[in-house]
């Protein structure tokens, strides 16, 4: 970006353009692409060089740019090995934020299997244990199964036995650094308390990157050893200033940092990060 900038400084050259491209996209005509617009064609040849030079540079740079993903086991065991809290857990994957449907039980299961006791706050959509929870009313103990209800190619439902401690219409309002002052809806919410696990689970998607999501139904991260929340970056700056460490872990979903989990049919071969090993080639 700074060389594209730096681009458009000399003469002739009216804009320049990166485009990384969005690398969820199983469509054939896909790479990354540098263009510049420039005053007349005899600018053409220099501009040409240049733009090639910068897409060189991101060649170069390319891992770089992997996402650092964590296993479930491996980040929840370091979670329990360092003092205080919170340490937050982004499933990105299931990122509701990038058009995941939220449904993902992954992180809730590798909990339950670990026998973790100390305070974690999951959520999950799920809209049968929604009805369920509130169908016995707060104060019963349920056994219900949760997660996999939207999309089970990835994921699958855990059972978990809980008390119903809080139910909500799953209205809360944004207070962060982003959307403050909006209204949120998960539709109808309840908390389930799974022993040290607080499961809250809703009837619809919705963004998990405001601590006001846990609070509007009494859940207080801070106080929370571990937190899940579903999204890739935005979490980042409002649980920042009071989480202990923010790691994100390698689950299944379609919006998961590694592609590799993916299945792909269109996209052309070699390309990277599927390939690494062979020729750079930069088109016209």
């Amino acid at each position: 970006m700074d060389e594209a900038k730096q681009l458009e400084q000399a003469p002739g050259i009216l804009s320049t353009s990166l485009f990384a491209v969005q690398p969820w996209l199983d469509v054939p005509d896909i790479g990354f692409s540098a263009l510049a617009v420039v005053d007349g064609p005899e600018r053409a040849p220099s501009a040409s060089e240049a733009l090639r030079r910068i897409v060189r540079t991101a060649w170069e740079a390319r891992h770089r740019f992997d996402a650092e993903l964590l296993d479930v086991d491996d980040a929840i065991r370091r979670a329990l090995a360092l003092d205080g809290g919170p340490i937050v857990l982004s499933e990105s994957a299931d990122g509701t934020g990038a058009g995941s449907p939220g449904d993902s039980a992954a992180v809730l299961a590798r909990l339950l299997a670990l026998g973790v006791q100390e305070r974690c706050l999951v959520s999950v959509v799920d809209a049968p244990a929604v009805a369920a929870a509130i169908a016995a009313g707060v104060g019963t103990e349920i056994t219900v199964p949760v997660g996999g209800t939207l999309d089970p190619r990835y994921s699958t439902p855990v059972e978990i036995t809980g008390r119903v401690r809080v139910i909500s219409d799953g209205r809360f309002v944004f207070s962060g650094s982003e959307f403050t002052g909006t209204e949120g809806r998960m539709g109808r919410a309840a908390v389930i308390q799974a022993g040290s696990i607080s499961v809250l689970v809703m009837e619809q998607p919705a963004f998990t990157i405001d601590p006001a999501y846990y609070r509007s139904v009494g859940l207080e991260p801070r106080d929370a050893k571990i937190v899940v929340v579903k999204s890739a970056l935005q979490f980042r700056d409002n649980y920042g200033p009071f989480a202990r460490e923010m790691w994100v872990v390698d689950t299944s979903g379609p919006s998961t940092a590694n592609l590799g989990r993916l299945t792909w049919e269109h996209i052309p071969r070699p390309l990277f990060p599927f390939d690494d090993d062979f020729p750079l080639t930069i088109a016209p």
